[in-house]
């Protein structure tokens, strides 16, 4: 509260601002919220609160500039504030490793709509994929792929168990950079060369509803 309170000070013209905290900057309870802004409440004051959340989003990034990750239950429930200025949506469940890469990416400044890159290296069900050097290991056997490629692997790889269509795909990844039978092209070189490690998931196509990279991601008991 206290650096939320100070923020707005400042927006009216306030030029000396303290903010008393414990220990260091936001270490107060608010903090431990990460900036989450809910949406479910049950008094009509809150829900309009929750609605002019949607105006702060804009209103935050166009005065500080600062990266907004919004975590949600899917990218269509998290359109709206996407569109408001959030730098990524990361819908849930996420592999782990996810949000630190979307947090190193927002830090690094702009770049490609692909938080996995910028996650050194990510392990799941025995599986590791490489960003450094764009590859994915399983079962002694490695494939490499090209930036393109790693770019839309790691989309699908930050989204698992979620259908999207391919003209929704593009315009995260590549901001409609590419055509449709472009992605369809990289999406096929991407299963080839993935077919040899035998994933225990794979990238799967519904017609009428989309692309999802299909992955259990229940805890071991």
């Amino acid at each position: 509260m206290g650096a939320m309170v100070a923020y707005h000070l400042a927006l009216l013209g306030a030029d000396d601002v303290v903010v008393a905290e414990r220990s260091e900057l936001a270490s107060g309870s608010t903090a431990r919220a990460m900036g989450g802004v809910r949406q479910q409440f049950s008094t009509a004051a809150e829900v309009v609160l929750a609605r002019e959340s949607i105006d702060f989003l804009a209103e935050l990034r166009r005065n500080t500039g600062c990266p907004i990750i919004v975590l949600d239950e899917s990218f269509d429930e998290a359109r709206t504030r996407y569109e408001a200025g959030a730098d990524q949506i990361l819908a849930k469940p996420f592999v782990p490793g996810a949000l630190i890469g979307a947090i190193k990416a927002a830090l690094r400044g702009p770049s490609p709509n692909s938080v996995v890159p910028v996650a050194t290296e990510i392990k799941v069900q025995g599986v590791r994929f490489d960003a450094a050097t764009r590859t994915v290991h399983h079962a002694n056997v490695t494939a490499s792929l090209s930036r393109r490629e790693w770019q839309l692997l790691a989309f699908f790889l930050a989204n698992t168990n979620r259908y999207y269509e391919a003209r929704d795909v593009i315009d995260q990844v590549w901001d409609r950079e590419i055509s449709t039978e472009q992605f369809r092209s990289y999406l096929t070189r991407i299963r080839r060369k993935l077919e040899p490690l035998r994933l225990p998931f794979q990238i799967v196509t519904r017609p009428g509803v989309g692309y999802a990279l299909n992955m259990d991601l229940s805890p071991v008991v």
